[in-house]
């Protein structure tokens, strides 16, 4: 059986640092059915002349006039594209060899699902596992936080972008403009995220990226309030500011804002039952990973942190495991 034609969408801007180690990762994939959609954003850098150095009859490249972003850049692969499937990827991450086998396989066999990630690892400047929720109600129930996707790791149905008002906000850039995406799709499309780890995200020093930093903080505040109230109603301003808090995980946390958080938490539990906006097990859960994340970041700083998780009740839907959980107890501690 013929195996579905995959667009992967690899938007680039004077990434010649990188770019070739990220498009080999895309031309060795295991699965063999690819084009692959360059957008060159008028790069000024030799970018383009090391693609071409990797001639390969799959690669089609596009070029904007002008630097336009990544979301605008996206949408002009989108709208280029021929494959069943659009798999996104960044022009300095690596993708495991059988990222594209794997996602394409599970697309085949679940055909309700129509956006899926995976979970991935940071390397560079940062280390960390990024893990993210894995049934559609949990993602949606994720979203009243943050994103539910590494953005690189995606594959779409072509369908999804079938209406253009389902395409990214060109407006915002490559600020959060995936966040954004995810609160407009969630309740026209089916999510989903594979636990296994297929890509490699590179990440930098912060100070490299103040400027980002701070334009990706302000679109986020946003776009978590938006999504807040449209589906749960209006709150007033020092609850959003509360919850924008708790969502960051910026600042230290006192132990009066942790009770205060608390408290929070549990009336979104309150405002669900009359609104109906999430599944009550997903929302409980993520709102339980996410206090427990809140005390842990703040264990021996608020002293009382670690109690505060333990009383709190959110122990009945999310439960540390024995490495995590000893991890916080001897950062409790260590930090008094």
């Amino acid at each position: 059986m013929k195996q579905p034609l995959v667009s992967v969408l690899m938007p680039v801007f004077n990434a010649a640092d990188h770019v070739a180690e990220a498009l080999k990762s895309i031309l060795q994939q295991d699965y063999r059915e690819l084009e692959i959609i360059i957008v060159d954003d008028a790069c000024t850098d030799n970018t383009l002349e090391i693609i071409h150095r990797l001639a390969d009859s799959r690669v089609k490249i596009l070029h904007n006039p002008a630097n336009s972003g990544l979301a605008a850049s996206l949408n002009l692969a989108i709208q280029s594209a021929s494959g069943e499937y659009l798999a996104r990827m960044d022009a300095d991450d690596i993708a495991h060899r059988l990222r594209i086998s794997k996602q394409v396989a599970f697309m085949n066999a679940h055909p309700e699902v129509d956006v899926l990630g995976t979970a991935m690892q940071y390397f560079g400047a940062s280390r960390y596992l990024n893990l993210f929720p894995e049934s559609h109600q949990a993602c949606k129930a994720q979203l009243l936080f943050n994103v539910c996707f590494g953005h690189p790791t995606v594959m779409f149905r072509k369908r999804v972008f079938d209406q253009p008002a389902n395409l990214y906000n060109p407006e915002l850039r490559q600020y959060s403009e995936e966040y954004e995406l995810w609160c407009r799709l969630v309740n026209k499309f089916t999510f989903h995220n594979l636990k296994e780890v297929l890509l490699f995200y590179r990440t930098y020093p912060p100070r490299e990226k103040v400027f980002a930093e701070q334009k990706r903080l302000n679109n986020t505040i946003a776009i978590r309030t938006k999504f807040l109230t449209d589906q749960l109603g209006f709150f007033d301003q020092p609850f959003i500011k509360l919850h924008n808090k708790a969502a960051s995980m910026r600042d230290r946390i006192s132990y009066p804002e942790l009770k205060e958080i608390n408290q929070w938490f549990n009336d979104l539990v309150q405002r669900n039952e009359s609104k109906h906006a999430f599944d009550p097990q997903a929302l409980k859960q993520i709102l339980a990973i996410w206090f427990f994340e809140i005390c842990y970041k703040n264990a021996g700083i608020t002293k009382p942190a670690m109690f505060q998780f333990f009383f709190s009740g959110w122990t009945d839907y999310y439960k540390p495991d024995i490495k995590l959980m000893s991890k916080f107890i001897v950062k409790h501690l260590i930090r008094r």
